[in-house]
């Protein structure tokens, strides 16, 4: 009797046995729930088949909205000016918020490239400066990349390779380089 009374009781058989059990319970209740996520995916199609989400349900509730003009934004017959041109550089002032080159500074920014440049196209680099007041750093930072693609485009036109045009656009306190874009021919 005393070899009994010695003996250790062993408990895995019970462990496995209830580890088993939970691992069955929740089994079964993960595909239940999986079941009715179905379920009810079905009943959702069904419900927007019938009705649409593009169709409204309430056609006496609807309303005209009219969109007036904004008084701020002003048609302009600004244009942007040639101000400096030297062999190897050439400035366009532009005047308020316009991104268009005038057709006279066209013309002669045109002939500049055709005289000066000719068959040698160099690498050139645009750079298209902007001052910042007011907390209006973004959209005179914008005003100021599509002035310089404007310019960038008349050098394509011109026969120039996109890659051969390299567009900057630099922020300065400089009032006298505020709204100008200048063209660097590169060696």
């Amino acid at each position: 009797m005393a070899k009994a009374e010695q003996a250790e009781e062993n408990h895995w058989p019970g462990f496995v046995d209830a580890l088993s059990t939970i691992v069955m319970v929740v089994t079964f209740l993960l595909i239940i729930l999986a079941i009715a996520i179905f379920v009810l995916s079905l009943k959702i199609v069904d419900v927007r088949v019938e009705n649409p989400v593009g169709e409204s349900t309430n056609l006496d509730k609807t309303e005209v909205i009219t969109i007036e003009q904004d008084e701020r934004v002003k048609e302009t017959t600004e244009h942007a000016a040639l101000v400096f041109q030297s062999s190897e550089k050439l400035t366009l002032q532009f005047i308020g918020r316009t991104v268009d080159v005038d057709e006279e500074s066209e013309r002669l920014i045109k002939g500049y490239f055709n005289q000066v440049v000719g068959e040698d196209k160099n690498p050139m680099a645009i750079t298209s400066y902007f001052v910042a007041q007011d907390g209006a750093y973004t959209s005179k930072q914008r005003l100021a990349y599509y002035r310089a693609m404007a310019v960038r485009n008349m050098l394509i036109e011109e026969g120039y390779s996109g890659d051969d045009v390299t567009v900057r656009v630099r922020h300065t306190e400089n009032q006298d380089l505020a709204d100008q874009v200048e063209i660097i021919r590169l060696r």
